[in-house]
């Protein structure tokens, strides 16, 4: 990576209350749900859980205690390890928030096609418009001194095979 190179990213500058003046406002977000939605939920997920039941009982009447023993303990191991790490990740992210405060701003991207992402210089022949309008696309890395370059050309344009016509026709 080149040390001159600036940044793919910036913090957008725009102040927070100007960014929060933009939303769109949204009367009530909570979703209700009709009586109808509630029934149909229903009868689907009463005849789901009677299934999964039924089949964790056939499986208690095939499997000894000891496997079941070592499956439940698993269980519990894992739910306490997902447990531990997402209060661990909450903690994280309050004690950034408790020093540095609510955001204001957010990131945003800047394309910079001069070099790929190992500091590789590209070049578009035809400009990247024709390149990202182009059906086929050759990529080719040129060995160049002092570095290597890699080059986007958009390829010939393959026809479909619905798309070609029968020999000797003109049309």
């Amino acid at each position: 990576m080149s040390p001159t190179r600036a940044p793919a990213y910036r913090l957008a500058t725009e102040p927070y209350h100007i960014m929060e003046a933009n939303r769109i406002p949204v009367e009530d977000p909570v979703i209700h749900p009709t009586r109808r939605n509630v029934v149909l939920r229903a009868l689907i997920l009463l005849p789901a859980w009677a299934l999964f039941v039924f089949w964790w009982l056939v499986v208690f009447q095939r499997v000894t205690w000891p496997e079941a023993r070592y499956a439940i303990l698993f269980i519990a191991i894992s739910t306490v390890t997902v447990l531990v790490v997402t209060v661990i990740w909450i903690e994280h992210n309050l004690r950034i928030f408790r020093r540095k405060g609510p955001r204001r701003g957010v990131w945003s991207a800047e394309e910079n096609f001069t070099h790929d992402m190992l500091g590789c210089p590209l070049e578009f022949r035809g400009g990247p418009i024709l390149i990202r309008q182009a059906r086929l696309v050759r990529v080719a890395v040129e060995a160049a001194e002092p570095e290597d370059r890699k080059s986007y050309a958009p390829g010939p344009v393959a026809q479909r095979p619905d798309e070609r016509r029968p020999a000797g026709r003109e049309g």
